[in-house]
C-alpha cells in the first residue's frame, strides 16, 4: 500500500532506484489485480479471489441467458446483448492470464534483470524516463476508463435521484427479484455495479501489464540507441579500442535479440485477446446504439462512449509499440554501418532482416492494432448506425402511412 501510494504521488520521483521505481509500478498494478486473483508474480496460481472471479463470469452469463429467455423478444435483449461485449473481453483478458501466467511473469522478470544491470550512468536516466512514461500511461488508461464509467452512469443516476424512476444501469435481471419496488431495484443495482466493478478492474490491470511491457520495449531500444552511439564513437578509434569495440558491439546485437523474442512474447500474449477486444467494442457500439435509436435507450450512448474508449485505449497501446517497430529499423539505418568492418556489417544486416519481418500486434492476424484500425472500427460503426437509422425511420413511416391509408378508408366508408 505504501508503493501505491508512493506511484499515486510525487513520492514516486524520488525513489532511489530503478529496481524501487518497477516495483512500485508492479505493486500498483497488482493493487488492482488483487481483486480479481490477477497478479504478476513468478509462483502465481489460482486462488480463492479467482475462483470467485471464474464464478462471477458463469453466474453473469447465466443471468444474461435468464433475462434473455424473460424478456423475449423484447427490445431489452439487444441492449442486453450490446452489454454482453463488455463480459466477453473481460473474459477473454482473464482466461488468457490464467492460462499463460508463467508468461506474464518470465517477461516481467526479464524487466527487472534489466533494472537490476542499469543502475547507474545514462542508461539509469533512460530507463527512470520509462518508468515515467508508464506511471504517466497507467494515469491516462485510468482517467479514460473513469470518464467512460462516469459518461454511462449519467443518465441512471439522473433519472434516479432527479426524476425518481427506477432506472437500472442495464437491462440484466435476476429470477425472483421484481426491479419496479425499491428493494429489487437496489439489489439489481448492485449486482450490475458488482458485476461491472470487477470486469473494469480486469480490464485496467490488464491495460497497464500491457502498457508496461510496451513502454519497457521502447526503453530497451532506448538502451540500444545509447550502445550503438557509444560503439560509433570507440570504432572511429578502434586503432584504441577493438576489444572493447567488439564487446560493446556483441552486447548490442544480444540487446537487439533480446528486443525480437520480447516483442514475439508480447504478440503471443495480446494478439488473441486485442481481436476479441476490437470485435467485442463494435458489437457493443452498434448494439447499444440500435437500442438507443429503436428503443429510446438512453443510456445506450453512455455505454457507446465507454465502448470508444476501451477501444480506443487498445489502438493506443498498439500504436506505441508499432512506433518502436518503426524506429528500430531507423535505428538500423541510421549507423555508420558503412564505415564497420565486414564482420559487424553482416550483422547488422542480419538484425535488420529480422526486424523488417517483425510483426505487430494484430486483429484476426489481417490489421494491426493502431489508430489507423481505430478509425477504421469507428468508421464501420458509424456506417452501421447510419442504416439501422435509415431503416427504423422507414419502418416507422411505413408504420405511419399504414395508420393513415387506414383513416382514410375508415373516413371514406363513414362518408358514404
Amino acid at each position: 500500500m505504501e508503493k501505491l501510494e508512493n506511484l499515486l504521488t510525487k513520492k514516486f520521483d524520488e525513489l532511489p532506484t530503478i529496481t524501487k521505481r518497477m516495483s512500485a509500478i508492479m505493486d500498483f498494478i497488482n493493487f488492482f489485480g488483487y481483486f480479481v486473483g490477477v497478479e504478476i508474480k513468478l509462483n502465481w496460481q489460482m486462488n480463492n479471489r479467482s475462483t470467485f472471479t471464474l464464478l462471477l463470469i458463469f453466474i453473469v452469463t447465466w443471468l444474461i441467458g435468464y433475462t434473455l429467455y424473460a424478456q423475449f423478444p423484447s427490445l431489452s435483449c439487444v441492449e442486453l446483448l450490446g452489454g454482453s461485449a463488455l463480459l466477453l473481453s473481460s473474459a477473454a483478458k482473464y482466461v488468457t492470464f490464467v492460462l499463460n501466467p508463467a508468461k506474464f511473469a518470465q517477461l516481467m522478470k526479464f524487466i527487472e534483470n534489466v533494472c537490476d544491470i542499469n543502475q547507474s550512468g545514462y542508461r539509469e536516466i533512460i530507463l527512470r524516463n520509462t518508468t515515467a512514461t508508464v506511471v504517466r500511461h497507467c494515469k491516462f488508461v485510468f482517467g479514460g476508463i473513469v470518464s467512460g464509467l462516469a459518461l454511462y452512469s449519467c443518465w441512471p443516476c439522473y433519472d434516479f435521484f432527479i426524476n425518481g424512476n427506477y432506472t437500472l444501469v442495464s437491462p440484466l435481471r435476476m429470477p425472483f427479484v421484481d426491479e419496479t419496488t425499491f428493494k429489487g431495484y437496489l439489489i439489481l443495482t448492485f449486482v450490475n455495479i458488482f458485476a461491472a466493478s470487477v470486469a473494469v478492474f480486469g480490464t485496467y490491470t490488464y491495460s497497464c501489464i500491457f502498457l508496461s511491457y510496451v513502454d519497457v520495449y521502447d526503453g530497451l531500444l532506448s538502451l540500444v540507441v545509447d550502445d550503438f552511439g557509444l560503439f560509433d564513437r570507440m570504432h572511429d578509434k578502434r586503432s584504441q579500442f577493438r576489444p572493447e569495440c567488439a564487446c560493446i558491439f556483441r552486447n548490442t546485437m544480444v540487446e537487439l535479440m533480446d528486443m525480437a523474442r520480447f516483442n514475439f512474447a508480447m504478440r503471443e500474449l495480446f494478439d488473441d485477446c486485442a481481436t476479441v477486444e476490437i470485435v467485442c467494442c463494435f458489437y457493443g457500439i452498434v448494439v447499444v446504439l440500435f437500442g438507443y435509436l429503436a428503443n429510446d435507450y438512453i443510456g445506450g450512448i453512455g455505454a457507446a462512449a465507454y465502448f470508444i474508449t476501451e477501444l480506443l485505449m487498445f489502438c493506443f497501446i498498439g500504436q506505441l509499440l508499432q512506433n518502436t517497430n518503426d524506429r528500430i529499423l531507423m535505428v538500423l539505418y541510421d549507423t555508420k554501418w558503412y564505415t564497420y568492418d565486414v564482420a559487424y556489417q553482416k550483422d547488422i544486416l542480419f538484425a535488420l532482416l529480422i526486424f523488417q519481418d517483425l510483426q505487430p500486434i494484430s486483429v484476426a492476424s489481417l490489421y494491426p492494432l493502431n489508430f489507423e484500425t481505430g478509425l477504421q472500427v469507428i468508421s464501420s460503426v458509424y456506417y452501421a448506425t447510419l442504416l439501422q437509422h435509415n431503416h427504423i425511420l422507414y419502418n416507422k413511416f411505413q408504420v405511419v402511412n399504414n395508420i393513415y391509408s387506414s383513416l382514410m378508408i375508415i373516413l371514406e366508408f363513414l362518408d358514404k
